[in-house]
């Protein structure tokens, strides 16, 4: 084992995506466990049982995984990786604590809500999924004197979250199930915190589909999607949101309305929407409008995933015609959505008629009726002016799949630098935008060669990131070891990568322009040493050393 280059066994271990097999491979010896402890515990996944709560709980809070921990994923045992339900209804004792085991049930609750208080101390997390109860076991909308088990523990995960959560990094965050009624840890700072960041963000939200009297626009779960989620998750504190999200996609289990008026994301480039009314209404007993079309026309420059599942458009009850037809809105999106390159639409249809000319009805609006029900009723009759409505989603449809062909037959940035001088002196600036830097002495040759190529070091004055990291081998972003301690290099060659790393650092004044530089840095601690044949031991306090001290006095 001791002969087999370090190499060729982190090509093994990258090469098992399994975590089962990575925990078995990391238990052979000393190297595996080192080589495979990364990608073991960069995805934790967890459920609501004592062996799984326990678990996750040690994992989190160990010193020696944490830095490892990129993503977690908790899901529900009645739901599967994707938050899909699994089993039946008679399965909703799941976490009702009087229909189960409420000693084990308790512990649960509290190991959970303790581990999740606890992931602000992991440095490199950045995602979190949480697939919760799929079922609805509020018995009333209005108001209900205890609470269900399920509408507790949501909130409770949820606080648990909202400690420390100004030291969250978290980029990506996706709740399946969360159900729809206001509380007021919506309202803390601390949970709004946690969105603060993100660049991706997934809802789905589930109601009480077997409610049977309430005016449309009242109650918990109308001030939920009215309140919480437009004025309160989607506005985040400061509007830091705004600045960072480029992927949104909410989904409901049945119509809602959600008022999209005073949001933009000026990086937003995939939006999805489930069961969300498409209307400009102002005077059905709701705050707003909800201006969805507006809101995706406003984001027409970055857009390039589009996904709407079941919408519809509202008519008054009083009105005979609805105030915007489905192909005013699909004419307008292929005049104004600039770089649509995917577009997925589902409509509903008229299960109860027959099959005529080889299609169903397209239930594609849907009557208010503010003293019946909920007040929807979908329109069945065809209505004068809807019939352009498919062939105006179809030419959106063409225009789309032409503009996805256009861009998959340009050439590779590489490939144009090699093409002609134009395309040399358009594609420089983009391919050189980002610079990373290994610790190997060829990387730093190549960083050095831009900085003395005045056209290359012009182009990496763009919003240049210089990027280093200090491991021998580093095929993925992900290898956080330092593998110097298990086949060190000979003593002067890494003494000469050090002293080219701090004369490279101390070039960058060299780029006016340059606006970041990220450092990743050996996360453990390593002390130096020397070997019976006198190679040192060079860790990771040296690289920073040359690198730091170099770029301050730079």
């Amino acid at each position: 084992m001791d002969s087999v280059p370090i190499e060729m066994l982190w090509n093994i271990v990258g090469g098992v995506s399994s975590q089962r097999d990575l925990l078995n491979i990391r238990a052979v010896n000393k190297i595996f466990h080192l080589l495979a402890t990364p990608p073991a515990f960069r995805t934790v996944r967890v459920k609501n049982s004592v062996k799984s709560a326990d678990s996750f709980k040690r994992i989190v809070t160990s010193k020696a995984l944490m830095p490892f921990i990129k993503e977690v994923r908790f899901r529900d045992r009645y739901t599967d990786e994707d938050g899909n339900e699994i089993g039946g209804f008679n399965s909703i004792d799941s976490i009702v604590p009087d229909q189960a085991n409420e000693g084990d049930e308790e512990f649960i609750l509290h190991t959970l809500t303790s581990a999740f208080s606890h992931l602000f101390a992991l440095p490199a997390l950045d995602t979190l999924v949480l697939n919760l109860y799929p079922y609805f076991t509020e018995r009333s909308s209005y108001e209900f004197l205890k609470p269900s088990g399920t509408l507790d523990f949501q909130l409770a995960i949820l606080k648990a979250l909202s400690t420390n959560s100004d030291k969250l990094s978290l980029t990506s965050f996706t709740i399946n199930h969360l159900i729809a009624f206001h509380n007021e840890l919506y309202d803390d700072p601390s949970f709004l915190q946690i969105f603060s960041d993100l660049s991706h963000l997934h809802l789905s939200v589930m109601s009480n589909l077997a409610l049977d009297e309430g005016p449309p626009f009242e109650g918990p779960m109308v001030e939920f999607w009215e309140k919480t989620i437009p004025h309160r998750i989607l506005a985040s504190p400061a509007g830091s949101l705004a600045k960072s999200l480029t992927s949104l996609a909410i989904d409901s289990d049945r119509d809602v309305r959600i008022s999209f008026s005073e949001l933009t994301y000026p990086l937003l480039t995939s939006f999805s929407l489930e069961f969300v009314f498409f209307d400009d209404h102002h005077d059905i007993n709701a705050a707003a409008a909800t201006d969805v079309e507006d809101f995706i026309v406003r984001h027409g420059s970055t857009l390039k995933h589009l996904k709407l599942r079941c919408c519809m458009i509202p008519v008054l009850n009083d009105e005979s015609t609805p105030r915007r037809f489905w192909s005013q809105i699909w004419s307008r999106f292929a005049n104004e959505l600039k770089v649509l390159e995917c577009l997925q639409v589902w409509e509903r249809e008229d299960v109860e008629l027959p099959v005529v000319d080889g299609q169903k009805r397209i239930l594609r609006y849907t009557i208010v009726e503010g003293d019946e029900g909920w007040g929807y009723m979908p329109v069945y009759e065809p209505m004068v002016g809807e019939a352009n409505d498919g062939p105006a989603l179809q030419a959106l449809q063409e225009v789309v799949a032409t503009r996805r062909q256009s861009t998959s037959r340009l050439p590779k940035l590489k490939d144009r630098l090699k093409m002609n001088s134009t395309f040399y002196h358009w594609a420089t600036p983009l391919a050189f935008r980002t610079v990373a830097v290994e610790n190997t002495t060829r990387s730093i040759h190549n960083f050095n060669r831009i900085l003395d190529s005045p056209r290359q070091k012009f182009a990496s004055q763009i919003s240049a990131t210089v990027t280093c990291f200090p491991a021998l081998i580093v095929a993925t972003v992900h290898s956080l070891n330092d593998l110097q301690s298990l086949r060190p290099r000979e003593g002067f060659e890494e003494l000469s990568i050090i002293d080219l790393l701090g004369k490279a650092f101390a070039r960058l004044h060299e780029l006016p322009m340059l606006r970041g530089v990220t450092i990743n840095l050996n996360p453990e601690y390593d002390k130096e040493c020397t070997t019976e044949d006198n190679t040192g031991y060079y860790p990771s306090w040296r690289y920073q050393e040359a690198m730091v001290g170099e770029l301050r006095r730079a």
